[in-house]
């Protein structure tokens, strides 16, 4: 018998996640990395980093490929949404030098 669970990814996200564009998302990204929730999202990282780690250490190679693998995967998928913010958050900042440098120099920046 299957319990009546809510069901998290419900028509209305599906929907909000269709609309969006990507210029909505990556704004969104970006403010995330303004928020109190950024270094929540930074620290469950490095928490999860730390046991997948330690996972791959003890794991035998031979034997369990599989879990080292899997490890891996958590890996790097933990570390690719932050790794794409800070990539924004640098190319904003650089962007910003670039515009005060010609401010400085009197050119019309956009």
């Amino acid at each position: 018998m299957e319990e009546n669970k809510p069901q998290y990814y419900t028509e209305e996200l599906a929907t909000t996640i269709r609309k969006m564009t990507d210029e909505e998302m990556f704004a969104l990204m970006y403010q995330m990395e303004q928020s109190e929730y950024w270094p929540a999202m930074m620290r469950y990282n490095q928490i999860r980093s730390s046991y997948t780690q330690s996972a791959i250490l003890v794991a035998d190679p031979v034997k369990e490929p599989t879990i080292i693998a899997r490890n891996q995967g958590i890996m790097l998928g933990l570390a690719d949404m932050q790794n794409a913010i800070i990539m924004m958050w640098q190319e904003k900042k650089q962007q910003e030098a670039e515009n005060e440098k010609l401010s400085a120099e009197g050119t019309d920046v956009e």
